[in-house]
């Protein structure tokens, strides 16, 4: 499974995490989209009774499921349990989200994802990242 963290919301994190898990499907990969914090109930309605609620989940049985999991906000805790799991971590980088005194939890992740190459140019040439 492609586990799938996120805000599940009307914001530009679900959008790309719904659009990567439509993805994970075509391509024969079991998504699991999981809604950290407050969880809108009409968002995409294709997706709405599949996205699963992080206070109703056990996180780690979640994880241990997951092969890759996909992030879209820092959640140090969690990161720290899906890496002593040693699984994939992957974040999908959100330009107004980014700190730059976040960049040693950054570090942390086995890839970033960036939509845009002014977001690649941050966190490339000026964190070194």
């Amino acid at each position: 499974m492609i586990g799938i963290h996120t805000a599940y919301n009307h914001g530009e994190a679900t959008a790309m995490a719904v659009n990567l898990a439509e993805l994970s499907w075509e391509l024969g990969c079991e998504p699991g989209l999981l809604a950290h914090g407050p969880r809108a109930q009409v968002v995409y309605p294709e997706w709405d009774a599949r996205v699963q609620s992080e206070s109703k989940v056990d996180i780690q049985e979640w994880l241990v499921r997951s092969s890759h999991v996909v992030w879209t906000s820092l959640q140090p805790t969690l990161l720290a349990r899906s890496r002593r799991l040693k699984r994939k971590n992957i974040l999908l980088a959100l330009w107004h989200q980014l700190r730059e005194e976040d960049s040693e939890q950054l570090e942390q992740f086995d890839s970033i994802v960036c939509p845009s190459l002014a977001c690649h140019r941050l966190l490339k040439e000026d964190w070194g990242l």
